[in-house]
């Protein structure tokens, strides 16, 4: 099954320090917003009480237009996000309001 965002602007990525992916509550977290994006799931997600659901980075399909981060990194600074992925890695995706199964045969 496919699903896409529901809303634009409303897809998170997590960004944890590689050292403390073992105990996501410490360390460094970084996030970005992406205003689409779609996933391959085996199954429905759960539903969390404030709407969101929770993917994990291996069911992303693809995603597009960066629209927010907390990410201190000009876009062009290439050596600059060389450390910064050599340290970091994704390790979830968040959906908030809401997510839409997409028609196979669209």
């Amino acid at each position: 099954m496919k699903i896409r965002n529901k809303y634009k602007n409303s897809i998170y990525e997590i960004i944890e320090e590689n050292d403390d992916i073992e105990n996501l509550t410490e360390g460094g977290k970084f996030y970005r917003v992406w205003k689409d994006g779609e996933f391959q799931l085996y199954e429905v997600p759960i539903v969390q009480k404030d709407g969101s659901i929770i993917l994990p980075k291996d069911t992303l399909s693809n995603i597009s237009e960066e629209v927010e981060s907390n990410i201190d990194i000009k876009s062009t600074d290439y050596k600059k996000w060389d450390k910064f992925w050599n340290n970091h890695s994704v390790t979830q995706y968040i959906i908030k309001g809401g997510f839409e199964i997409i028609d196979e045969k669209e």
